[in-house]
């Protein structure tokens, strides 16, 4: 069957491998988007060292190490800073201009750096609250069912490595896909405590600490490993019980201010805003005749 004339012929392999690149790819492919991927590397460049060991430290408590590099978080940080300081300079004059007034130049600059320091620090604060915490909690809500099972699959026989193994595959969230790289790491060939002691430095929580450590110590001394897992699950609940009345207790100091700010002025206006009407009412009666 003949090839239409308007269809474009297709190279073979060998005609693909020795044609550059640059031949047939569009601008952006071959200019932008290169010029975008240096851009993290140069920002890290020009980055200390500090700074991007404590951003390789918060995306590994994230959860997100291998995911997202130390390199494009701090260019998310510097192009934060740069769009939030435009944002604060046209906050400044837009207040200006609703009020009427003319600003010196100081509070233009004063708004432009406040919105680059809010810019600048939104990824870490968004990282914090919305994966590190998020992803502790989760762990702590999730680890006491998961030693339970634990124990329950040692008393059927299994040894400890498949008992891990069926515990990770049962829950999901940060706990499971944290002792699913523990697995992956013994079957490379990391020993099994350095593993363990890993996940914790990635998961810092205490309960997983006290239940890693005296996992360690009943593997070390020969411990009946069922015991040691049913203590370890008791206890966790019972220090998640603890954790929930501390809460419970704090509670009415996080109520005061909302109270005094808001609730407190509207029952004062609803219960004493008559009295106040009648007695002005009533002095005006009063004093109203007298010249």
């Amino acid at each position: 069957m003949a090839r239409l004339e308007w269809m474009p012929r297709r190279r073979r392999p060998l005609e693909r491998v020795m044609t550059p690149r640059e031949e047939g790819e569009p601008f952006f492919e071959r200019v932008v988007r290169p010029f975008i991927h240096r851009i993290p590397k140069f920002l890290a460049q020009v980055t200390g060292e500090g700074v991007k060991n404590r951003m390789r430290t918060l995306l590994m408590l994230a959860g997100l190490q291998g995911r997202v590099t130390p390199e494009q978080a701090i260019a998310m940080k510097y192009m934060g800073a740069l769009a939030f300081l435009g944002i604060g300079f046209v906050c400044i004059v837009g207040i200006a201009r609703a009020f009427g007034v003319a600003l010196p130049i100081a509070y233009y600059l004063l708004g432009a750096a406040y919105g680059a320091l809010i810019g600048y620090m939104a990824p870490d604060v968004i990282l914090n609250i919305f994966f590190v915490q998020r992803r502790q909690h989760l762990a702590r809500l999730t680890l006491p069912d998961m030693v339970d099972l634990m124990a329950t699959a040692v008393e059927a026989g299994l040894g400890l490595d498949a008992a891990i193994a069926r515990v990770a595959t049962r829950f999901r969230g940060p706990l499971g896909d944290e002792f699913q790289r523990v697995l992956r790491e013994i079957s490379l060939g990391r020993p099994r405590s350095e593993a363990l002691l890993a996940m914790c430095e990635r998961l810092p929580i205490e309960e997983l600490h006290l239940f890693i450590r005296a996992l360690l110590q009943a593997d070390r001394f020969g411990l009946p490993l069922t015991n040691v897992l049913r203590v370890q699950a008791e206890q966790m609940r019972e220090l998640r019980f603890q954790r929930a009345r501390e809460q419970a207790q704090r509670a009415p100091v996080k109520l005061m201010l909302p109270l005094v700010l808001f609730i407190f002025p509207t029952l004062f206006i609803v219960i004493a805003g008559p009295a106040i009407i009648r007695a002005l009412s009533q002095l005006q009666q009063l004093f109203g005749g007298r010249p």
